[in-house]
């Protein structure tokens, strides 16, 4: 059953504490919620369904407030940054092709 209130209501109090490994809890009616860090493909979700509900002049500033915690690829799925560059590693490449050299060599 489903209770209507009319004009102010009361609300459970808000505590905090921590996890034995410091993590922050938030303690709610007894009820206890750890902060979960979320991954890229989180964050990429998250602001894309933000993206949604806001206006694209509040979004973009949403997103530059926040630019420095979001990372080069997400930006760049959401189309609000500069493809990301994978770098350049020649001693890797070098040494594939050796082995590759290798490999036909011996076939």
């Amino acid at each position: 059953m489903q209770t209507e209130v009319m004009g102010s209501s009361w609300s459970l109090p808000v505590t905090r504490d921590r996890t034995p490994d410091g993590r922050l809890v938030y303690v709610v009616g007894g009820q206890r919620y750890v902060e979960v860090p979320l991954g890229g493909e989180d964050a990429y979700r998250f602001l894309g369904e933000l993206r949604l509900e806001m206006g694209g002049a509040d979004f973009r500033s949403f997103v530059e407030l926040h630019r420095a915690q979001i990372s080069a690829a997400v930006l760049w799925r959401l189309g609000l940054g500069p493809i990301p560059q994978a770098p350049e590693e020649p001693v890797v490449v070098e040494r594939a092709r050796a082995e590759l050299k290798t490999l036909f060599k011996a076939a």
